[in-house]
């Protein structure tokens, strides 16, 4: 075992431990993060014929005195070996970066190699716009915020969801600042992709670093984004498929009549149906039987049964279809006849 340990000892000689992504600042050494951003760093060591290492995990990823497990929930380490490239890697993994998780990390291996990060955690930026998902009323303009509190608006950018500029994408469209006006939006904007991406800049200076950490440490910047999502919205669209010319309806005294209404279009999904008959409220009772259906993987409908017309049951039916912003309405005349 002492023989083994000192050939890895050797070996150790040429040995060369790299983290990537690089960080920034004085060996690479340092990494801004915002919080409940993600991180992934890579560990890796090259030296020779990894056949002499029993334990893969003998590259580790440690903080203060402790080593950062694999089967840890908020932070955890994932080893990987490729025997004939002869490098061997330790991935930390960090889903959801805290406050918490700021400060000094080594990556070491066998404790004779070794290399220090440091993590330092930033607040997130304040975005003036609170929703990830906009919209308005199909026809008309829309307006969209990139802007952040603090952030001058030459520091915004506004790009698409491929890192263009959206004004190089989008026909009628206007930039103003860190504004956008779409003139008018049309289905073909639905779920379309706005990046807005903040680049504002950091000095290391303040980020209160250590004295060898400081030393031939640069400014930086930092790059924030928010991603948003356009949504159209359409006011329900009745289909005049179940109702005749006019939306006139003959029934004989006595007679089963059945009125119907069908929606082929709205967004959001219709959510909430109201009947008024003659300008009241209408609700089921005796003889008169309501329908109504409000699934959205087939077209909602909401249908009136009666069953023995009579002389009360004859004029105007007015049903509201509301999608949580928009409504739409639509009348059918129960006539009489003999």
């Amino acid at each position: 075992m002492f023989i083994i340990y000192l050939i890895i000892l050797f070996k150790l000689i040429n040995g060369e431990i790299s983290i990537r992504p690089p960080g920034i600042g004085k060996n690479n050494s340092i990494y801004i993060l915002s919080l409940n951003s993600p991180l992934q760093l890579d560990c890796e060591v090259e030296y020779g014929d990894f056949d002499d290492i029993e334990d893969i995990n003998a590259l580790e990823w440690v903080r203060g005195k402790m080593k950062i497990g694999n089967n840890w929930l908020s932070i955890y380490t994932q080893p990987k070996i490729d025997e004939k490239r002869r490098w061997l890697r330790q991935s930390l993994y960090i889903p959801k970066i805290t406050e918490q998780n700021s400060g000094e990390y080594k990556c070491l291996f066998f404790d004779d190699l070794q290399k220090t990060i440091n993590l330092f955690i930033l607040k997130n930026l304040e975005w003036k716009t609170k929703i990830n998902k906009i919209g308005a009323q199909i026809g008309q303009p829309l307006t969209i915020n990139c802007g952040a509190e603090n952030i001058p608006d030459e520091a915004i950018q506004i790009l698409d969801s491929k890192g263009r500029a959206i004004e190089e994408v989008l026909d009628e469209v206007l930039v103003t600042g860190a504004e956008i006006t779409l003139t008018k939006i049309g289905k073909e904007h639905k779920g379309l992709k706005i990046r807005c991406v903040a680049v504002r800049p950091i000095n290391l200076k303040n980020l209160g670093l250590s004295e060898d950490l400081d030393i031939n440490s640069v400014d930086s910047v930092h790059t924030d984004e928010l991603d948003l999502i356009i949504d159209v919205w359409i006011p329900p669209k009745f289909d005049d498929h179940f109702s005749s010319s006019n939306h006139r309806h003959y029934a004989i005294p006595g007679s089963k009549q059945l009125l119907r209404w069908t929606i082929t279009e709205s967004n959001p999904p219709v959510k909430i149906w109201t009947l008024n008959k003659d300008g009241e409220i209408l609700i089921e009772k005796e003889k008169i039987k309501i329908i109504q259906n409000l699934n959205e993987t087939t077209k909602p409908f909401f249908a009136v049964l009666i069953e023995n017309v009579q002389d009360e049951d004859y004029g105007r039916y007015t049903l509201t279809a509301h999608n949580g912003i928009l409504e739409s309405h639509q009348t059918q005349t129960l006539v009489i006849t003999r």
